[in-house]
Parts: C-alpha cells; structure tokens; sequence
C-alpha cells in the first residue's frame, strides 16, 4: 500500500489516508472503488497466503460499497469470490449505517437486558439481590451502545420497566405492589435512594467522555480522523461538530446542548490542569462518568421521596440495610402501622444503647418479633 498499489481513502484538509484498520483477527481494508483495487487486493491476498500459509475465507468476506449501486457492489462481490454486502450492517457489534435514533435498532439491547433480568430469576433472589443485578445490568449490557449513541427516550423507559419490575419480583401472572416510587431509588445513597442510577445520566455521561478523550489524545488515528472530516479549528472548539455530517460524532457534539438544559456548562466544566485535561469536579487530574452522573443528579430538584441523610452500614448485610431503609420511609409490608412505629421506636433504642448490634438485631426483630415490638413499646 506504501507503494501505491492499493489506492487508499484521503480524507479531506489534509488528514489522514485510510486503507486498512485492524482489529484482533478481523481486518478492514478501506479505498477507492474501482477494478484496480479489487485485483490488487486478490492478489495481495494470495500473496498473504503464499507467505503465511494461512488461506483466507472467501466465504466469511464480504465487500461494501458506499454511494455505489448494488449491481456493481454485486459485480465486483463476485470477482473476490465473497457476498456482496448492505447497510445497515454489525462490525464488531456496532451497528454501521444504522439510524441509531430509531428505536427499532435498540431491540437487541432491550431484549438481552430482559434475558439477563429474566422472570425465572426474581422468583429465587431477595429484594437485596434483585437490586443488585438490576444495577449491574446498567453497568454491563447498555454501557456499549450507550457510549457511542444517544438512546431513544422510548428505550430508556422499556429497560426502566425491565428493571422495575425485576426489582419488585413482578411478573405477567403475578402482580405486586411497588412501595417505593422507581424515580426515588434511582438517586444515590448520598441523596437517600438506593443507587440505582438513572439510564439518561449514564448515557450523558458516556457521550461527554469522549470529549475529554479528544483533548487527551489529539494525535490517535480516530482524533485525526474526525478533526479532519468535520474541519477541527484548536483556536476555538473544544471538539470539531459539523452539523452537515450525522452520525456517532453529531450525537456526541450534542452534549453541550444536552447538558445545558441540566445547567452544567462544558467548556466550563472541562479545563485544563497542569498541562491535563480533566472534568472540574474531579478530584484527581482525570475524568470520571460517575462524577458527571452526580452533578447531572445534583442539579435535579429534591426527592421528598427519598431518605436524605440515611447511614447505610458497610458491615452489615444488604437486605437488613434495604429494610431498614424502607421501615425508616413507612415502606414494608405490616398489617397495621403501628408495627412500623414500634419498629423504628426499637431501632432508635438498640442504635442508642448498642450500636454493636445495629442493623442484625434490628432485622431479626422486625422479621420475628412482631409481638415482641408491641409488647416492648407499647405496654407500660
């Protein structure tokens, strides 16, 4: 390719010229469409195998023609000997040429976030555990997805839904009640939920990454590639948006209207410290998605239905803290109120007297000693 005999893509105001990109096993070859390349690139091929030993798979190739018509992607297809390919396609479980603000393309992801938080699995696990691999989904499944594209408001709330009910041990033929409204336990423990976290801020905050990753790294292929396509100017933008060009980058370009409407500016948040770029509230010279997801939710208004100030023991078990937490808001199951008050009357005299024994003690009364709370506090 250095010398000429595959003619490469030159990107415009003088980036760089693209040929081919590899990945693990996979490798993407990248140039002009003409009949010159596609001979170039069988022979270049076979001499590969010729050296190597390893004999490539027609089969498994395939070629795409951008703003070309299908027969002639059809007529070359055939001179490689490989399928003739269309968009939209997947390469490397991203989707190519697909509009990403259609809903429809985020089925896959609403789907394997449904399997993962299957129906099966609430009927075995405790509020405590469904709470915990509800908020691991978050951080696993939509996290690849979501850190290039800018989900629909429709998925969120299918996946929101997915996640409620799984948490709730909801399902189609057995319906429960929801104690604690869903928009409270997605706040942090810091503003008294239960840290479920919010699809919206983690999108947000993916997405604002990679403004920081374009600063920190300027001379990457990837940095060049869109500074040159959308015409990067370093004397007055952060990263380069050109609203004539959609896809991935438009929707990271975005951000600064997005987080706007939240009242967090960017170009004020993302500065410079001691020659590093790094996100003002940070508190070591980098950036961190979990700090831009907590000013996204401190500049949202209180939830009265959450339990500010709440201390949550790191010693004791989960679902005692998640029941005390819920006895604390009136939010458990009892067949009278008073039991509640009894509850907390108790708790507040084992937290004073022995705090040893703090959430256990408290959890196993609860549980158990229904008779014991209203002898304890109400009988004189």
């Amino acid at each position: 390719m250095v010398a000429g005999l595959f003619h490469g893509f030159q990107l415009p105001n003088d980036g760089p010229t693209l040929s081919s990109l590899c990945y693990a096993d996979d490798v993407l070859f990248i140039g002009k469409w003409s009949d010159q390349n596609v001979v170039t690139l069988i022979r270049l091929l076979r001499w590969l195998g010729l050296v190597t030993g390893l004999k490539i798979n027609n089969k498994k190739c395939k070629l795409f023609g951008i703003g070309v018509q299908e027969e002639e992607v059809a007529r070359l297809a055939s001179k490689l000997n490989c399928e003739a390919g269309a968009l939209p396609f997947l390469y490397l479980g991203v989707p190519i040429g697909a509009n990403m603000k259609r809903a429809k393309f985020w089925e896959l992801v609403v789907s394997r976030v449904g399997a993962r938080l299957s129906k099966w699995k609430a009927r075995h696990l405790s509020f405590a555990g469904r709470l915990t691999l509800a908020k691991s989904v978050l951080g696993s499944i939509p996290s690849y997805y979501m850190s290039l594209f800018l989900a629909p408001k429709v998925i969120n709330n299918k996946i929101d839904r997915i996640r409620r009910d799984f948490v709730w041990g909801i399902t189609d033929a057995k319906k429960k009640f929801r104690w604690v409204r869903w928009e409270s336990m997605l706040r942090s423990k810091k503003s008294g939920g239960l840290g479920v976290g919010r699809l919206s801020d983690f999108n947000l905050a993916l997405l604002t990454k990679w403004w920081w990753r374009f600063r920190m790294n300027p001379n990457q292929l990837w940095a060049r590639v869109i500074g040159s396509i959308h015409n990067f100017n370093y004397a007055d933008q952060i990263i380069p948006v050109s609203k004539s060009f959609p896809g991935v980058w438009k929707d990271i370009g975005s951000m600064a209207q997005e987080l706007s409407k939240r009242g967090i500016d960017v170009k004020h948040n993302l500065v410079v410290n001691n020659g590093s770029w790094k996100w003002r509230t940070c508190s070591d010279d980098s950036f961190s998605v979990k700090q831009v997801r907590s000013d996204l939710e401190d500049s949202m208004r209180p939830d009265l239905g959450c339990l500010a100030g709440f201390e949550w023991s790191s010693w004791a078990p989960p679902k005692a803290n998640l029941l005390l937490w819920r006895a604390t808001l009136g939010k458990i199951a009892s067949r009278s109120v008073y039991l509640i008050e009894a509850s907390l009357c108790l708790m507040s005299l084992v937290l004073g007297a022995a705090s040893v024994m703090k959430i256990p003690t408290i959890f196993s009364l609860i549980v158990f000693g229904q008779e014991a709370f209203s002898g304890m506090c109400f009988r004189g």
